[in-house]
């Protein structure tokens, strides 16, 4: 990906962190490249709360359809980190709970010698 180690453990530890505090007893992580970006889905057993499910038109995410406010400076670091290296995260609804699909730029390939 097209960010440091560092900074891509920030966003990830940010978001375990934002989905214990909503109650998930699982995190699950998928990755998949799309093109020249990698595309990470971010499941978890939390339920959205209703901070999370309002309609505003200040959001700090937006969910496919609708928008949503989601609290926490966690959450604003994340989108901030992933703003800076071109990347975007959106709040989607799924059955089993809440989830963040996060969409991040792949380094350059290096050159095969």
């Amino acid at each position: 990906m097209r960010i440091s180690e560092e900074n891509a453990g920030i966003i990830f530890s940010n978001l375990a962190d934002n989905a214990l505090r909503h109650g998930s007893t699982t995190l699950e992580m998928s990755a998949s490249r799309r093109e020249s970006r990698m595309l990470i889905g971010w499941p978890t057993t939390a339920k959205a709360s209703p901070s999370t499910t309002g309609r505003r038109s200040s959001t700090a995410f937006s969910r496919r359809g609708a928008t949503a406010a989601v609290p926490g400076m966690g959450l604003a670091i994340v989108r901030a980190m992933l703003d800076a290296h071109g990347g975007t995260i959106h709040l989607v609804e799924t059955a089993h709970g809440t989830a963040f699909e996060l969409n991040i730029a792949l380094a350059d390939e290096p050159a095969s010698s």
